[in-house]
């Protein structure tokens, strides 16, 4: 993935020379095609897929498309947003077992729950995950 990154960076684009929507589409489809071969390889062989890095990409591209296309929340949202994440998050925790098939399509829960706390960020609501969640004990711990 890196070398997709750096590979784009110095290469002329078919979008006019914006490297920025260039990535975002790449990386995009390369997501798209490690969720599906997820989702594949997870209903043939969990263990494998759980332990490859091809069928996880899509879970690092989330966080990438994230950073690159700027997304922002409103600040009344934000800590809606963050509390669904960490929910999302909790849940997984405490509803994935050993019988849960993941990585595959399941992974999208704690996937987009961390991405919705990223997405939330910090905010100056006492009850807002990124509060709580900048605080030094859990800096430390993350």
């Amino acid at each position: 993935m890196l070398a997709t990154v750096i590979l784009l960076r110095w290469l002329p684009t078919p979008f006019g020379g914006n490297t920025r929507r260039a990535l975002i589409v790449v990386l995009g489809g390369i997501g798209l095609i490690s969720l599906v071969w997820s989702v594949w390889a997870t209903s043939r062989d969990q263990a494998s897929a759980y332990f490859i890095t091809p069928t996880r990409v899509w879970e690092f591209v989330i966080g990438a498309l994230l950073a690159l296309t700027s997304v922002t929340v409103s600040r009344r949202l934000a800590p809606v947003v963050g509390l669904v994440g960490v929910a999302a998050i909790v849940f997984s925790g405490f509803a994935f077992d050993g019988a849960t098939l993941f990585p595959g399509w399941i992974a999208a829960i704690p996937t987009v729950g961390a991405a919705a706390v990223m997405l939330a960020g910090p905010t100056s609501q006492w009850w807002s995950p990124g509060r709580w969640l900048s605080l030094r004990p859990a800096t430390f711990v993350g």
